[in-house]
């Protein structure tokens, strides 16, 4: 049994050879296992990534975005018109989680166009404001309206406003384009009871 078993050493002479080739061996060996581990780790890791983007694409189709999320909701915006207005304004209100809002707000505006001194009058208007998101999606067009009044204390100026608007809602930023009536009661304008402004409002909404 013992010389069946048995396995002579190399010669001496090619002794160097043999360790080399055993050395080199065991280096592969060792390479193959520690590939083997990487592998291994490698597709834990795919594995995982893999699972977090489902989970990931599972919660982004369920998401309502901020105009299809039911409850209150609010906006503030500044807008710049044709007619030289620049308007600050915000507006709150309620979410009906349909892509419906109804709400009210109040703005501060600068006008310059009407005064021959070139200084700005302030107004202060006051209103209604209806929105319409069409898609539950991050980027969605969208109409909207404002309807109101506008008033100035010093120019005992007051006007109605009438403000359709449409735009594209991109998250929670909105960018607009609406045309603006505003008919003034009683003030400096003469020979007219009416302005119109196209203008352009650029909003975030919480």
């Amino acid at each position: 049994v013992f010389l069946r078993t048995f396995i002579p050493p190399p010669p001496l002479r090619g002794y160097s050879s043999y360790l080399r080739r055993r050395i080199r061996e065991a280096y592969f060996l060792s390479n193959s296992n520690q590939f083997k581990q990487l592998s291994l780790t490698m597709k834990k890791f795919f594995m995982t990534l893999v699972l977090a983007l489902g989970i990931l694409s599972v919660d982004a189709q369920t998401k309502d975005y901020v105009d299809y999320e039911r409850g209150y909701r609010a906006d503030i915006a500044v807008s710049t018109s044709i007619s030289e207005q620049y308007t600050l304004s915000t507006s709150h209100g309620f979410s009906f989680g349909n892509g419906l809002y109804v709400g009210g707000g109040v703005g501060f505006t600068a006008e310059t166009f009407l005064n021959f001194e070139d200084e700005p009058h302030y107004l202060v208007p006051l209103f209604a404001d209806v929105k319409y998101t069409f898609l539950n999606k991050r980027v969605s067009p969208f109409v909207s309206a404002r309807v109101g009044g506008v008033f100035n204390t010093e120019y005992k100026m007051n006007r109605m406003l009438i403000n359709p608007m449409v735009g594209i809602n991109v998250r929670h930023f909105t960018v607009g384009l609406g045309y603006e009536l505003q008919h003034a009661f009683k003030g400096i304008i003469e020979n007219s009871a009416s302005m119109n402004n196209v203008h352009l409002r650029v909003g975030y909404t919480f």
